[in-house]
């Protein structure tokens, strides 16, 4: 592999692991205490705010489109279906 790949790979698994499986309580918010979903946005926030920071000036994640723009666009759909207000970022 190359650097390239290793940063697409690290991408993946900060989309699964970050934000994917964080936005997990949302899908069922009727059963959250206030308190803990506004817990939960707060740090998907502040996890899509370092994307956020990773795209200024670009296009793409790497130097071409690639699986992470992929993924990272299906998280940002799912994010909006479980009510997160994605403006005011960049993309």
């Amino acid at each position: 592999g190359n650097l390239d790949r290793a940063k697409c790979t690290e991408w993946l698994a900060y989309f699964s692991s970050e934000l994917h499986k964080g936005a997990g309580p949302l899908f069922h918010a009727d059963e959250l205490t206030r308190s803990f979903r506004k817990e939960v946005i707060e740090k998907l926030r502040t996890r899509l705010r370092y994307l956020d920071d990773a795209l200024i000036d670009k296009d793409y994640l790497l130097p071409e489109y690639s699986i992470a723009d992929m993924y990272a666009i299906a998280i940002l759909r799912i994010l909006e279906h479980v009510g997160i207000d994605l403006s005011g970022f960049h993309w």
